[in-house]
């Protein structure tokens, strides 16, 4: 697993998804770190919802307290 993180954001295609999803199921201790730029993309329902399926836990920056729920499962 690459652990670059890339300087300038892109939107994902479908295989790079696909890879996503493939990297998440094989971590051993996955973990979010969640940006203002979920606020941004209006991304949080997405996130909040990825979290969940894949029983992830998420740490929010300093700017991106309340992106989702401090409770959510």
């Amino acid at each position: 697993m690459p652990r670059r993180v890339p300087l300038t954001p892109s939107v994902p295609t479908g295989p790079d998804l696909e890879t996503a999803k493939s990297w998440l199921a094989q971590a051993e201790r996955p973990l979010m770190v969640v940006g203002v730029d979920v606020l941004n993309d209006s991304a949080s329902d997405v996130v909040a919802s990825m979290a969940a399926d894949f029983s992830i836990p998420v740490i929010t920056t300093y700017n991106a307290k309340g992106v989702i729920p401090e409770d959510h499962d």
